[in-house]
């Protein structure tokens, strides 16, 4: 079992978000954390290329970018599908997956 950390640039946004959104979410990352590996869930899929060590969960129109090291799922962004992916890039050169 996993502990699941949201990282503190997207706990606003989480929290923006509609309540039955957030429950959703949560189910999710509640179900993730259960599993031996979060990134075989039916809703995972691992990112490619050069954001190996990266998978995105797709909750709805949601997607949820995230790693796992250790003990933690870390969730490093959220948000809609359509601008989700935007500085993915960046976003992993700051973690060096």
């Amino acid at each position: 079992m996993y502990d699941s950390v949201i990282e503190k640039s997207q706990y606003r946004k989480f929290n923006g978000l509609p309540k039955a959104r957030q429950e959703q979410l949560r189910r999710v990352v509640q179900e993730l954390a259960a599993l031996r590996e979060p990134s075989s869930h039916s809703k995972a899929e691992p990112l490619s290329g050069p954001h190996k060590g990266l998978f995105r969960v797709r909750v709805g129109d949601y997607r949820l970018i995230c790693d796992k090291k250790l003990d933690k799922i870390r969730i490093h962004k959220i948000g809609k599908r359509s601008r989700i992916y935007r500085n993915v890039d960046d976003l992993y050169q700051e973690l060096e997956v």
